[in-house]
């Protein structure tokens, strides 16, 4: 009975360990449905359907759009801001959203939302076509352009008349330009170039701009060159723009808003200390409010932390296409690090969370040293993800923010870039595709 019971075990642990991957995201995927809508909506405890407004509604719609919209217009006919909410985010930005003072406010609001839809069905579907050998679409891409598409962030993205999705769309195609099409390279940091100047954040995405590893001479004078072209852009304006700008971030820096909408470090670490103000008392608050300021900290330095450990396996793997690691490292750092950062900007990750589920799904081979692990970080990542695809007024206190969902991604994306740099692939000569191989002593680069 005792071996039998063995033998039943050991099938079942085999049968778990050669489930494919993808199987395993999809399981991640409806765990939270489950959790974070099915339960609270059907199974709550008023035994009510519950219809929560999981967005926090401005009227009118688009309100950041027609904001912009306004100031730019103010700037434009010299009145003064000093007592207006500016919106813009540069002064490059200003000279792109007078392209819309053209046309009524409602038929611009109209254009960005359906630049957005475009931008992310873009994000969700091509880019992983340009990482992985099959070429075709994948089941995975499909779930998260459906789930993206009704997704809590893109809902509010377009009830804001936010391009977060826009800006990353152009950042992706920057990069493919780059990596695939260098002598229009040029092309390339004009559209990474835009991006930045309308959102400031995507220049964490900077060192995308690496080909080759090695040639620091090169690596340097384009950075460099990429800096001094972003510079110059402020100066679009003239001074008074600038000082209107910088006054602008200074003051969302200093007086950020603390709401579980925002998933940015910075509120993260200071929101129990807004919900012990509204009486919020079913766990005890005290040490993180009292060490807010250490905390925040902290996490900065672990997201620096994680985001320089991908940069230096990139360097020491002389990857010369589009790196996946550095790539979602980098989205998670640009979530996370501002000061403001509202859930809007999670559709940002469709894209890069696309091209790190498909390469370990369907292109990657993976080593018997690394099976089980993989497996686990893979699954952490579609769950931390597909959480960020509900409300916050849908979860629990401790898991409102989006902050730890972001957190995981990078932590997992961390991870296995130092597993895949440390348990290599051989190439096979006959057939030119990865073979399986395990990690044996010494075999670390």
């Amino acid at each position: 009975m005792h071996r039998n019971e063995q033998d039943i075990l050991h099938q079942i642990h085999k049968r778990i360990t050669h489930t494919p991957l993808y199987a395993w995201v999809f399981l991640g995927f409806l765990l939270s449905y489950i959790v974070f809508f099915f339960v609270p909506i059907f199974l709550n405890a008023n035994h009510l359907m519950q219809f929560p407004s999981y967005i926090p509604i401005m009227s009118p719609i688009g309100t950041d759009l027609h904001e912009t919209l306004g100031d730019t217009e103010k700037w434009f006919l010299g009145r003064n801001l000093s007592d207006s909410c500016y919106s813009m985010y540069t002064p490059f930005a200003t000279v792109v959203y007078s392209l819309l003072l053209v046309v009524d406010p409602r038929v611009a609001y109209a254009i960005i939302s359906f630049a957005t839809i475009t931008a992310l069905v873009f994000m969700a579907t091509i880019p992983p076509l340009w990482t992985t050998s099959t070429r075709r679409l994948s089941p995975i891409t499909a779930v998260i352009l459906t789930t993206g598409l009704v997704s809590y962030g893109f809902q509010f993205e377009v009830e804001r008349g936010q391009i977060n999705v826009i800006v990353m769309a152009i950042c992706l195609l920057s990069f493919w330009i780059f990596h695939n099409h260098y002598r229009y390279r040029f092309l390339s940091i004009a559209l990474f170039s835009i991006a930045v100047q309308m959102k400031l954040y995507p220049a964490i995405f900077v060192v995308m701009f690496v080909r080759d590893w090695t040639n620091w001479k090169e690596n340097f004078r384009r950075l460099a060159g990429i800096a001094i072209i972003n510079a110059a852009l402020f100066f679009v304006l003239g001074p008074k723009g600038i000082r209107v700008f910088f006054g602008t971030v200074a003051g969302r820096i200093t007086k950020p808003d603390i709401a579980a909408s925002n998933l940015s470090i910075r509120s993260f670490v200071n929101l129990p200390a807004k919900l012990v103000g509204k009486g919020v008392h079913s766990f005890d608050w005290t040490w993180p409010v009292k060490y807010a300021g250490v905390i925040e900290l902290l996490l900065l330095g672990v997201v620096a932390a994680c985001i320089g450990i991908v940069l230096l396996v990139a360097f020491r793997r002389r990857q010369t296409t589009i790196n996946q690691h550095l790539l979602l490292a980098c989205t998670a750092g640009a979530l996370l690090i501002p000061a403001v950062s509202y859930d809007y900007k999670l559709p940002m990750l469709a894209g890069p969370v696309a091209m790190i589920l498909d390469k370990y799904c369907f292109d990657t081979p993976i080593g018997s040293c690394e099976r089980k692990w993989t497996r686990v970080l893979v699954t952490l990542i579609a769950v931390a993800y597909s959480s960020t695809l509900f409300s916050y007024v849908t979860k629990p206190i401790l898991l409102a923010s989006n902050t730890p969902a972001v957190l995981t991604i990078l932590f997992c994306t961390t991870a296995l870039a130092v597993m895949e740099h440390c348990c290599p692939r051989r190439t096979d000569e006959r057939t030119d595709r990865f073979s399986d191989f395990s990690c044996m002593p010494g075999e670390r680069r």
